[in-house]
């Protein structure tokens, strides 16, 4: 065997254990619960930036999973074996990863809604306009129909 086939067969059992290794440390509790914290970090970061724009029955869906992430954090940090351990920790990241992409899903949603929304609403005013050549529509009723107009689009999206 020369250098080379020896160098290249070590170079590959060491790369077959390197990810064997990677894959198992995957598995440890506390990676488990460190992913599942950024999981849940990113949750919050989401609606804390989006929130304004999330309905209602939205942010009840998100605040309902992630509560149930972190009593499932909070089961494992009562753990009394190691199986528990990584059952309960498999279970937090699971919830907390359910968590973030619900909120990612729905803030995408309320963010497109917002966005077609006000490019409707841009629309139908620059058609006002051009039809009120005159300027016979006084600003404040133009205003008011610019917020209905929005009100109504919000709705139908």
């Amino acid at each position: 065997m020369s250098g080379v086939e020896l160098s290249f067969g070590t170079h590959v059992v060491d790369l077959a254990l390197g990810a064997l290794v990677n894959a198992v440390a995957d598995l440890v509790p506390k990676r488990q619960v460190k992913a599942g914290d950024d999981y849940m970090d990113r949750t919050l970061d989401l609606t804390d930036k989006y929130g304004s724009i999330l309905r209602q029955g939205t942010m009840d869906a998100i605040g309902n999973q992630y509560e149930l992430a972190t009593e499932t954090k909070e089961q494992y940090e009562r753990a009394q074996s190691i199986q528990e351990s990584v059952t309960t920790s498999h279970e937090y990241k699971k919830r907390a990863k359910l968590a973030y992409t619900i909120s990612k899903k729905r803030v995408d949603a309320a963010r497109a809604r917002e966005k077609f929304t006000h490019v409707i609403t841009q629309r139908a005013m620059q058609h006002i306009e051009e039809r009120d050549t005159d300027s016979l529509i006084p600003g404040s009723v133009k205003e008011q129909l610019r917020v209905q107009i929005h009100k109504t689009a919000t709705q139908l999206y």
